[in-house]
């Protein structure tokens, strides 16, 4: 992904083997906030499938959920570096060379890490990006942009085939579809973005916020701002069929976690009615809180919205922020920033937040990025550097509290059936480490019996499966 504006000027300036290895450890890390002693998860198994048909490609994976089926599929892009290699007959020449050679990527790997298939889908040359899926009774439905146009593409489940796609606009100039869900009677909801500034820019387009809602036969019959936002990541039903939406919140520059509390028309009625409409700036002077995880938990006796990104508000340099909300009035429940977990210079180390899962125990799991990407500084400790890239996960309870915090890594496309480093150690210990390279996490889906399935950015679409995440 390429980084927003904001991201760039605070940086001044990232088989198909199956393993599996069991390990418990226990650690006490201070992380911005108490933290208990607990278990760490133990790795189950980490598969990379992102080298597609011998061409030379990189991937990377930006949104993961289990499937009904008990499998897990993701959706990301896949960048080629070959002249044609995502070029469509019939197609005029790109603006932009490196626009050819980009296509959306949906992987679906089973129970145990085997892959079921591997699909990706291109249009004529143009900034592609699959961002995230809805599962149906017949199709997963893909929601991204192509050629600054947002799309929902409709998969076949059991091949990833395209069935049927739908190609629209959510406002005037360059628009995107960041997410996808299903409203009661069958209709579409999307947000995401339009007049974006920076169309090619994964993160932030520096556009408007939008939400579209579209009919059964693909008729875009909402196409609304989102109240404050300057751009919409995700959505959830709550409350019959009211949406939670979370975006980027914007006032005067200063960026912000944003809320909204909505309920779609029926019959009759406006289009969007706000029930309640939130935005949760940082406290220190720091004018850039992104949001980019939502979550609602589903304890029916306690519920909760989990918000993550990340923050350079009272800190030096870019922190996880995880929130806790209020799902029926917006209020912040507690607050909490997590970062430089390895103890480098915390100047220089990034640790970006991308994804989020509530928890059974009330709490939540984030997953994030953690490396620094400065040529003036580098910081090795027992064979572990500050500019490799490292996979963190954190475990709030339901009062805040970190119960532990996880570090993964590997060599670059995957560990190819070999060893995983976690938290300073390969694992399993001998033979087969090999060079650590960049990994990252991009998002997070919960696995039945307190595991959980990471999205890793490796450069070839990794999926790393843990257990004892949750109880």
């Amino acid at each position: 992904r390429e980084a927003s504006s904001e991201e760039k000027a605070s940086s001044d300036g990232g088989r198909l083997k199956m393993r599996r290895h069991h390990v418990f450890m226990v650690v006490v890390l201070f992380a911005g906030a108490h933290t208990l002693a607990l278990a760490k998860p133990s790795v189950e198994w980490e598969v990379s499938y992102g080298i597609l048909e011998g061409q030379n490609a990189e991937a990377h994976p930006h949104y993961v959920l289990e499937t009904a089926d008990g499998g897990f599929l993701a959706i990301g892009d896949a960048i080629g570096y070959e002249e044609g290699w995502a070029n469509t007959p019939g197609c005029a020449p790109p603006e932009d060379e490196e626009e050819a050679y980009q296509k959306v990527l949906l992987v679906k790997v089973g129970r145990d890490g085997e892959k079921i298939f591997q699909r990706t889908y291109s249009s004529c040359p143009g900034h592609q990006l699959g961002n995230s899926f809805y599962e149906t009774a017949d199709n997963y439905v893909l929601c991204g942009s192509a050629g600054q146009r947002s799309f929902l593409i409709f998969a076949d489940k059991a091949t990833g085939a395209e069935v049927d796609r739908w190609t629209f606009d959510l406002g005037s100039g360059s628009s995107g579809c960041e997410f996808v869900s299903q409203l009661s009677d069958g209709r579409y909801v999307v947000v995401g973005f339009a007049e974006a500034e920076d169309p090619h820019n994964s993160f932030y387009a520096e556009g408007v916020g939008r939400i579209g809602i579209l009919a059964e036969d693909g008729t875009l019959e909402v196409a609304e701002a989102l109240p404050e936002m300057a751009q919409g990541y995700r959505a959830a039903p709550f409350e019959g069929d009211g949406l939670i939406v979370a975006g980027l919140g914007i006032d005067n520059r200063v960026f912000s976690a944003a809320l909204l509390a909505i309920s779609p028309r029926g019959a009759d009625g406006p289009p969007i009615r706000v029930r309640w409409s939130r935005t949760y700036p940082g406290g220190g002077g720091g004018d850039v809180d992104h949001m980019f995880g939502m979550d609602l938990s589903e304890n029916a006796s306690a519920p909760a919205v989990f918000l993550t990104g990340h923050t350079s508000s009272e800190n030096r340099n870019w922190d996880t922020l995880t929130m806790k909300i209020d799902p029926k009035t917006g209020r912040e429940l507690w607050r909490r920033r997590v970062g430089d977990p390895r103890g480098f210079d915390g100047r220089f180390i990034h640790d970006e937040a991308w994804g989020v899962r509530a928890t059974p125990d009330g709490g939540c799991v984030v997953v994030a990025g953690t490396g620094d990407e400065y040529g003036e500084y580098s910081e090795c400790r027992g064979g572990d550097c500050s500019d490799s890239w490292k996979v963190l996960l954190v475990k709030f309870n339901a009062a805040g509290d970190v119960s532990w915090t996880s570090l993964f890594g590997g060599p670059y496309g995957g560990s190819q059936g070999g060893p995983v480093w976690q938290d300073g150690a390969w694992i399993p210990r001998g033979e087969g480490a090999g060079e650590l390279s960049d990994w990252a996490g991009e998002d997070i889906a919960l696995a039945p019996g307190g595991g959980a399935v990471v999205a890793v950015d490796n450069g070839q679409f990794g999926f790393l499966k843990l257990m004892g995440v949750y109880d």
